[in-house]
């Protein structure tokens, strides 16, 4: 559906915070805890790589906490989950992370608190991305950075997909409208319902900039090997970066 008219939906938030409630379980047994490889083998390792030596941590929509448990275990710093689901949050405390409860688009901080912001595979399932920056920007101090990871923006387009042609012989990456900004509610697992919003990465860096933030660090890695090793077309998928990290600074 065309992210617009979803967002003027009266029950649209209603509707994504009862998705992360209902399938927070799920999160916690596939994703958390070493369960997912991507996790494991590169999104904390390339979130760790950039955090730098920081004193207080904003980790924004952080789930059960395990981006925010590796922070404070590879720095001194204090780190806090701000986390809108219920079942999150309790599951958070449950394995030793401070959290406090409140969105992305209004941050239960005070302005100019921190030194650092993670958001981890997060702002792809908020409504208004520009509104969860400029919190951002609010919350960071001068010189305060955020560190930005992303599904990465062009395997994330509605529509778009591994493609096997039988008939033709061949497997090819088919691409939707990347430029349309969408949401989708995906069935991820039998059962489990996951919304995504598919926004252009220039939305993304014009929002950032009008908020006040500067872009110092910008990486697309390629996929992990054990990863790909699971996938039908390794070869293929090698070439589509499914993950963006950016780094930006409170000037």
């Amino acid at each position: 559906m065309d992210l617009e008219a979803f967002r003027a939906m009266p029950d649209a938030q209603a509707m994504l915070r009862d998705l992360w409630e209902t399938h927070a379980p799920w999160w916690h047994e596939h994703f958390t805890q070493g369960a997912d490889v991507e996790y494991v083998d590169q999104v904390i390792p390339e979130v760790l790589a950039r955090v730098g030596r920081p004193r207080r941590v904003l980790d924004v929509g952080g789930g059960e906490g395990q981006v925010a448990r590796a922070i404070a275990a590879r720095t001194a710093a204090e780190v806090l989950v701000v986390e809108p689901s219920a079942n999150q949050a309790r599951e958070a405390r449950a394995r030793g992370s401070l959290v406090v409860r409140g969105s992305a688009e209004a941050l239960p901080v005070a302005s100019a608190s921190v030194d650092l912001v993670t958001i981890v595979l997060v702002l792809e399932h908020v409504l208004d991305h520009a509104a969860a920056l400029a919190e951002v920007a609010r919350v960071l101090e001068p010189g305060g950075r955020l560190v930005l990871a992303l599904n990465h923006p062009i395997i994330q387009v509605p529509e778009s997909g591994l493609v096997e042609d039988v008939e033709a012989g061949e497997t090819y990456w088919r691409f939707g409208r990347y430029l349309a900004p969408d949401v989708t509610v995906e069935e991820v697992a039998d059962g489990v319902y996951i919304p995504f919003v598919h926004r252009p990465l220039e939305t993304y860096v014009r929002a950032a900039l009008a908020a006040g933030l500067v872009l110092i660090d910008f990486a697309e890695p390629a996929p992990v090997e054990r990863w790909l090793v699971s996938q039908p077309a390794p070869a293929l998928l090698a070439w589509l970066p499914r993950l963006l990290l950016t780094t930006w600074e409170r000037r």
